[in-house]
């Protein structure tokens, strides 16, 4: 009987919602305008549904620039990284730094091990 409770136990937990993880990989680049870091720049990696009828498509990842432009991204734990595929990533420069920049929406493709997705913005 004991081993008959432990197996229902076991075949709960494999379906129980958010125990599998989604895939995700190490995203880091820097952030440049017109060839110079842009620091403090925002930006957000919201994962693009894989069809038109899908309605949510995964947890969105986040991060900001040093002084030099470097980001890391963070999904769920810090510098984790992003879900796998495609993003709408979005860029917003802060408006007290040195460099002023407009801010930008790209979709990039987040791929399996580690990324350097670097992204270049303009005045």
């Amino acid at each position: 009987m004991p081993s008959r409770i432990c197996l229902l136990l076991l075949f709960g937990l494999v379906f129980l919602p958010g125990c599998g993880s989604s895939p995700i990989a190490r995203v880091n680049g820097r952030v440049t305008c017109d060839g110079k870091p842009v620091a403090n720049a925002v930006l957000i990696f919201s994962p693009v549904p894989s069809s038109e009828t899908a309605l949510e498509s995964g947890k969105a990842a986040s991060g900001s620039t040093d002084a030099d432009g470097r980001y890391t991204l963070t999904t769920y734990k810090r510098g984790d990284g992003a879900l796998i595929g495609k993003h709408r990533a979005s860029i917003m420069p802060d408006e007290t730094g040195s460099v002023k920049c407009k801010p930008k929406v790209v979709v990039l493709e987040v791929q399996p091990g580690k990324n350097e997705l670097d992204i270049v913005l303009s005045k």
